[in-house]
């Protein structure tokens, strides 16, 4: 497979680039105290502000109009004071449709799968936005298209299946074979009806993507197949640390390269250097993030099976690095657009990242927590406050 080829290049060069990042030091710059709690006061400020306009716009009828719930000058001015970004930095007119392509997605989320959960709906959002991304990263036009919705929503209805701790490992191997003929383009009939729902976005794919046409495309999602596949092992197989990295490395980035494909229809050689190196940081990201709930359910990855905290907090900071390292490689032909939205996009990062430490602190020495703390925008204590108050916010919204 073409993809294949390139794909397993990639994979060495960042494994390699990973185990070099151990040489590498990040200097924090502390954030004055007074300053950090002005910074906690005015963004909770703006929360609660939103907060009550969304309970006061609410209508009796059952209907999911994300708009009804917010004022977009909010929520630039959020954005702006929460991740110290001026949305207006990009260009304009992508602005609009950023937030309609969101809206579309919670609407046709809600009308197809009326009973999903929020949880669910944000983990596909989360897809949809890196989609959009790369739509902004290749001047493409800002809308949700059926590839990307179907190809956002399999990623819930895929990994409930995987994750279900109910099924036995033969039925989820059963499940993987399936979804593989299915891709390929075969019409398993008892697969089709078991799992009509995931079967039904593979058609939806299939309908704006002919497969003679696009055969890439279809390359991508095979692969993401095979790296999900082989993920299968990091709960049923004990491994060693460095097979734990490639299958992390190879998931994260497959899934990021077919948002690629499923946007662009092809991809250059520095779209999907970028694609791959991304992937991989948010699957770390990810990984960070999950780490009790894998370590739970004795699922093995590079944060869950961390042995000190040092260690741990080595991989954090090697995270960073990486994440940093990537988005210098994002590939745009606006040399503005690629450094507004690299900045976006890492000061993203960080926040999911710092989000996960505070999370986890138990995890980490009293005094590492206490020197990330100083050097983050409010602190991790009122971090952690104003992100209760904005999940309020956003589960009225969804």
């Amino acid at each position: 497979m073409f993809i294949s080829t390139h794909f397993n290049a990639f994979i060495d060069d960042y494994l390699l680039n990973w185990d070099h990042l151990n040489r590498k030091t990040r200097s924090l710059k502390p954030v004055f105290i007074f300053k950090r709690y002005y910074h906690y006061y005015i963004i909770r400020k703006q929360l609660i502000k939103i907060s009550k306009s969304s309970l006061s716009t609410v209508p009796s009828s059952d209907t999911y109009d994300l708009s009804r719930f917010k004022d977009d000058q909010d929520i630039e001015r959020l954005i702006k004071i929460w991740l110290q970004f001026d949305i207006h930095e990009l260009d304009i007119s992508l602005k609009g449709n950023y937030i309609e392509a969101t809206e579309a997605f919670i609407s046709r989320v809600r009308l197809n799968f009326p009973t999903m959960k929020n949880e669910n709906i944000f983990q596909a959002l989360r897809n949809v936005w890196i989609m959009i991304a790369i739509q902004m990263m290749c001047d493409q036009k800002i809308e949700l298209t059926d590839a990307m919705f179907a190809y956002s929503m399999l990623y819930p209805l895929t990994d409930n299946v995987l994750d279900d701790t109910a099924l036995s490992k033969q039925e989820k191997l059963d499940f993987v074979e399936g979804l593989g003929k299915r891709l390929l383009g075969n019409i398993d009939e008892a697969f089709c009806t078991n799992y009509s729902e995931v079967s039904e976005m593979v058609s939806l794919i299939e309908q704006q993507f002919e497969r003679t046409q696009y055969p890439l495309v279809y390359e991508s999602l095979l692969l993401i197949h095979d790296c999900q596949r082989k993920s299968m092992k990091q709960q049923y197989s004990h491994l060693g640390l460095s097979e734990i990295n490639r299958i992390s490395f190879e998931k994260g980035a497959s899934s990021v390269i077919a948002d690629g494909y499923l946007v662009l229809g092809d991809l250059s050689h520095e779209q999907f250097d970028f694609l791959t190196g991304y992937g991989i940081v948010l699957q770390l990201a990810d990984d960070l993030q999950d780490m009790t709930t894998d370590q739970s359910v004795s699922h093995q990855t590079l944060f869950s099976t961390q042995q000190t905290s040092e260690m741990l907090a080595l991989s954090v900071e090697k995270l960073c690095l990486l994440s940093h390292e990537v988005l210098l490689k994002l590939p745009t032909s606006k040399n503005d657009m690629k450094s507004n939205l690299a900045r976006l996009l890492e000061k993203s990062m960080t926040f999911l990242i710092t989000d996960a430490v505070q999370v986890h602190r138990t995890f980490f020495k009293r005094n590492y927590i206490k020197r990330l703390s100083k050097c983050h925008f409010t602190g991790l204590t009122n971090h952690s406050r104003l992100k209760k108050i904005g999940e309020k916010m956003v589960a009225h919204w969804i």
